[in-house]
């Protein structure tokens, strides 16, 4: 986590990788940026992709207040296959340049935040019925879990079998 002296201009470049690198960041629908600090403020930012990173500059102008900040990112916001992603505590802003990383004596213009962040949308794996076919199996959904009763049927019938034997063979010892 950066530290930032507050007031200073701060660019953020935030690269998230979709599906584990299979899918575009600029290809997504509904994105929605949000910055939060600690202590329930958010707001939305306008932002850029570039590169597949989110980029947005936050201006030392709008930053009112000290502590740790959280980023957020939505894709589809408010639609089938939604994923969102945080990344938590990206800055911290800190009230004198002293407390800065590096303890900066120079005046600094814009300072500059790089993020890594990977986003999962809603990824189709294969049914269990499918993975049983794919095993050898041949059927319908309905002998698929028919198969999957099978176990729990043949406890059952061993159960009541070791009962009856019970029944049957029960010794009585009498003194």
């Amino acid at each position: 986590m950066r530290k930032i002296r507050i007031g200073n201009d701060i660019k953020v470049v935030w690269a998230i990788k979709v599906n584990g690198g299979k899918g575009k960041l600029s290809d997504l629908q509904g994105t929605v940026l949000e910055l939060h600090d600690a202590f329930g403020w958010w707001k939305k930012v306008d932002f850029t992709i570039e590169n597949d990173s989110v980029v947005f500059n936050w201006s030392g102008k709008e930053q009112k207040k000290t502590g740790r900040y959280t980023l957020t990112f939505w894709a589809n916001f408010g639609k089938e296959r939604q994923a969102v992603v945080d990344c938590c505590d990206f800055v911290n802003l800190v009230s004198r340049s002293c407390e800065s990383d590096g303890c900066s004596k120079n005046l600094d213009v814009q300072s500059e935040v790089s993020l890594d962040g990977e986003l999962s949308l809603g990824v189709q794996g294969k049914s269990a019925y499918r993975v049983w076919l794919d095993n050898g199996h041949e059927g319908t959904e309905a002998d698929f879990l028919e198969w999957l009763r099978l176990p729990s049927i043949e406890a059952a019938n061993s159960a009541a079998y070791l009962q009856d034997l019970g029944d049957i063979n029960e010794i009585k010892i009498e003194s």
